[in-house]
């Protein structure tokens, strides 16, 4: 199974996600910095994920998301 890991650089309205993939940045993705928009883009990746981000930078009044295969906290 293929682990990618992705760096979040959270802002008020906007999220840049960077995914890497066996040690090389595959993709980046700028998205809403809204929990369906991150999530979506965690759930097209096909296989185990972790993604990494500040605890202050998360989205607004969220606590937890659940994906497929990660949790978010």
């Amino acid at each position: 199974m293929t682990t990618y890991y992705i760096g979040a650089d959270v802002h008020s309205n906007s999220t840049e996600l960077a995914i890497e993939k066996r040690g090389k940045i595959t993709a980046r993705y700028a998205v809403p910095t809204t929990i369906p928009a991150i999530a979506n883009v965690l759930d097209s990746l096909q296989g185990k994920n972790s993604l990494q981000w500040k605890k202050d930078q998360w989205p607004a009044g969220s606590t937890a998301i659940s994906t497929k295969r990660s949790t978010l906290s």
